[in-house]
């Protein structure tokens, strides 16, 4: 181990020897960090302005993209849990395999689910959907 140790340092002070290693390390390491920190700062305003985006268009959602389910609960549990056991149905009450499965998906795909605008939500997105419609501002995404 100390062989090996010696050897590094031997290695490190042959390579440092010279005045000019010396300069160039004291003149690149300033104009490195300098780039670095630009270069964070960039990343940074950029990540600030696709979050700006975000938040901006996010309150626009096209009505043609909400899913919405009709379920019920297949038992009520006697003590709360975390496990919520859900039957899907069509409008009338009946089994709906279909939607079912397109629930799962969901589940899958996002991790996530939401509840259904209520009918004015509905209206004001389908309202700003049409002024939106000729102005050339994206409708949907």
């Amino acid at each position: 181990m100390w062989r090996g140790l010696s050897i590094m340092v031997r290695m490190t002070a042959a390579w440092i020897s010279t005045g000019a290693d010396l300069a160039v390390i004291a003149t690149a390491t300033p104009i490195l960090s300098g780039a670095w920190v630009k270069i964070l700062r960039a990343r940074d305003k950029r990540q600030e302005r696709k979050g700006a985006i975000q938040n901006r268009n996010w309150n626009f959602i096209a009505p043609e993209r909400i899913n919405d389910w009709f379920v019920g609960l297949t038992d009520e549990p006697a003590t709360p849990e975390a496990k919520v056991v859900l039957r899907v149905t069509r409008s009338d009450g009946s089994p709906d395999e279909q939607m079912a499965e397109s629930l799962r998906i969901v589940v899958r795909r996002d991790g996530r689910l939401a509840r259904a605008p209520s009918k004015a939500e509905m209206d004001h997105l389908i309202a700003q959907r049409m002024e939106r419609f000729d102005t050339g501002e994206p409708v949907a995404r």
